[in-house]
């Protein structure tokens, strides 16, 4: 069989079904495999939100992220609280912290805040990283939104002028929130994530304005992923079909359905058995073969819609349907 790389989507249901892959792995080959965007997984039970970036930029000075509003934001959990952490991944490694609510007084006279978001915020939260040594805060400034088109609150998260030289170049950013910090309801349709990426201004400590990207993560609720099979034992071939929906209505046409095996024992994966695309109706269908008891998994990969904003530096959006389908199959 061809070999071809696992996306995104099968990574996620191999773990979420408890496959024999440590977190820390799987942060390894998402962070270190997808293309730039922000993946948005946001259910009431927890929200994760990765933007991974593309390398070669200017060092990142500044992320504002939109919240949609089918999401509310904790403005009232007094300083000390923990409401989530947040994963750097940078060219030499990974730093995690927790996220902690701070009093917005005591960020005042940050010289960090002061370039990245002046004046009066709601409240206000940091993730303290350590590294080589030396312990990097970066505050984290909370309000209701000030431009409606990104949501109805903003994170802007400000790093500062020396965390690249502390950590080497940001990679990628993970975001997590379990059920606290921002939290998201059952409500149903699309609602749009915002990761505004700044860099520095060349050769100094500013954020440059011109440069900021708007990353979209787009949530359907609910998405949903059907499927039909049938095995022949004597010929071993199995048959597939189903349909992607999102929010009621079918996937466009083209988006990636990836079909892995699982070893039973273990649960380890065994390969991509296929890669099918989607019909303009959601639908897709195909066969493989199997010639040992494995658990079938079907996945459906992010794909990357048309996107409008008034970014200066333009937008790029991605759509990551969790959702997916197993069985098992005994030849």
């Amino acid at each position: 069989m061809r070999r071809v790389a696992l996306g995104l989507g099968v990574c996620l249901a191999v773990l979420m079904l408890g496959a024999s892959a440590s977190a820390d792995n799987l942060t390894g080959v998402v962070t270190t495999t997808q293309e730039p965007g922000l993946t948005a997984i946001a259910t009431p039970v927890a929200t994760i939100l990765l933007l991974a970036l593309p390398q070669g930029q200017r060092p990142l000075a500044k992320v504002t992220l939109g919240v949609p509003a089918d999401a509310s934001v904790d403005l009232a959990s007094p300083p000390g609280t923990t409401l989530g952490s947040t994963t750097f991944l940078t060219q030499d490694g990974f730093y995690d912290g927790d996220v902690k609510v701070v009093d917005p007084a005591s960020l005042a006279g940050d010289p960090t805040v002061a370039a990245c978001a002046p004046g009066a915020h709601a409240a206000a939260w940091t993730v303290s990283l350590s590294a080589l040594g030396e312990t990097v805060t970066i505050p984290i400034l909370v309000d209701p939104s000030s431009d409606p088109a990104i949501g109805i609150y903003q994170l802007q998260i400000c790093l500062p002028s020396n965390f690249d030289s502390v950590t080497a170049q940001v990679v990628s950013i993970i975001f997590t929130f379990p059920g606290t910090g921002v939290q998201v309801t059952d409500a149903k349709g699309e609602f749009t994530w915002h990761a505004l990426a700044t860099a520095f201004a060349q050769d100094t400590p500013t954020p440059d304005p011109a440069s900021t990207r708007d990353y979209q993560g787009v949530v359907a609720v609910p998405t949903l992923l059907t499927q039909k099979h049938a095995f022949d034992r004597k010929t071993k071939v199995l048959s597939l079909s189903g349909r992607l929906t999102l929010a009621g209505r079918p996937a466009p046409r083209g988006v990636r359905i990836d079909v892995a095996t699982l070893n039973l024992a273990g649960n380890q994966i065994a390969g991509l058995a296929a890669r099918w695309h989607t019909s303009a109706a959601g639908a897709f269908a195909g066969r493989i073969r199997i010639k040992q008891a494995k658990t079938v998994v079907l996945v459906a990969e992010p794909w990357h819609p048309a996107c409008a904003t008034t970014a200066p530096a333009g937008c790029y959006a991605t759509v990551t349907p969790i959702a997916g389908a197993s069985f098992r199959v005994k030849p």
